[in-house]
């Protein structure tokens, strides 16, 4: 799971979106396709969060520069100077959308992470859904807590039966140690 948060320098300092990328690999692909750089986190209150960027959304391209790696999206919002604006170019469910927003200090963004920690235990824990063994062949540790399964509310165990019951790959937003991130939970063979 290589996971990058956008926070870049510029003259004034470090600026940030307010997201957390992750790479595309492995089963990911089925569920969000090959191209561009999944947003695996949106802070309440940051840039993006304003913006309507969520989750799962896929990252294209900022601006004309297309992305393929949590590295080359952070360099390219990294162009971004104070007070401006920027294009990014997104994927959600297979519809292509293009947002406008603005990177604040990451000094405000790093205050709006403060007051996100209170969810941290928010969601379902990993290890009372499923088998060790399915939960380690999909990367996910026991501890994770479930916050999301085929882009539902995990709202309880009983739902998150029915989703993993079914013979189709099941995608999960997790969180661990304060970090989101997704995986996808592949049917028992």
């Amino acid at each position: 799971m290589a996971c990058s948060e956008d926070s870049q320098r510029s003259a004034g300092g470090q600026l940030s979106l307010g997201i957390v990328f992750q790479e595309i690999t492995g089963a990911l692909t089925r569920a969000f396709g090959e191209k561009g750089v999944l947003i695996s986190d949106v802070p309440e209150g940051g840039p993006a969060h304003a913006a309507g960027i969520q989750s799962g959304d896929v990252l294209l391209a900022v601006g004309d520069l297309d992305v393929s790696t949590p590295v080359e999206a952070t360099r390219a919002a990294g162009a971004a100077e104070a007070g401006t604006t920027m294009t990014l170019h997104l994927l959600r469910g297979r519809r292509a959308r293009s947002v406008e927003v603005s990177p604040i200090p990451a000094y405000d963004m790093a205050a709006l992470a403060v007051a996100d920690v209170a969810q941290a235990s928010a969601g379902l824990e990993a290890r009372g859904l499923t088998s060790a063994q399915i939960l380690e062949r999909a990367g996910i540790p026991a501890t994770a807590r479930v916050l999301r399964l085929n882009g539902r509310p995990a709202a309880s165990r009983a739902q998150a039966a029915r989703e993993l019951r079914g013979r189709q790959p099941v995608t999960v937003l997790l969180r661990l140690d304060g970090r989101q991130f997704f995986a996808v939970i592949e049917p028992a063979p």
